[in-house]
């Protein structure tokens, strides 16, 4: 999810300036359900793995890795999709300025998991 953050932060969700109001609603429409079939697994696969960490007592990493999966989830539901909502009901630049700027939090929410999760790995914490 690293990887993918940071192409939708830098590239994806900025090309959503460079599309016609014509074309809005249906690559919008495209996106969110794309998006989604990629996406969707891979969280709900974090999660439960994250679960699994603090629930087997996997080192001092695992409740600091969940804090950061709790604060992607929140971020996702309370910002990212009332946006995404907002951007399908109307095309509008400020909205789309929005959503890349509040995306920043799960962009550095993921990067620090996976620091942590590589660091983790490395060095056996």
């Amino acid at each position: 999810m690293v990887g993918l953050i940071w192409f939708v932060q830098m590239v994806h969700y900025p090309s959503f300036l460079q599309i016609s109001r014509e074309q809005a609603t249906s690559f919008h429409k495209l996106h969110m359900r794309r998006t989604s079939m990629v996406v969707a697994p891979i969280m709900l696969c974090e999660l439960v793995t994250g679960l699994l960490l603090v629930w087997l007592q996997i080192g001092p990493v695992s409740t600091m890795n969940l804090i950061g999966l709790v604060g992607i989830w929140l971020s996702t539901a309370l910002i990212q999709v009332p946006l995404h909502r907002q951007i399908e009901l109307g095309w509008s630049s400020s909205d789309i300025k929005k959503l890349i700027l509040s995306n920043w939090i799960r962009t550095s929410l993921w990067s620090a998991r996976g620091i942590l999760l590589l660091s983790a790995l490395i060095f056996g914490l």
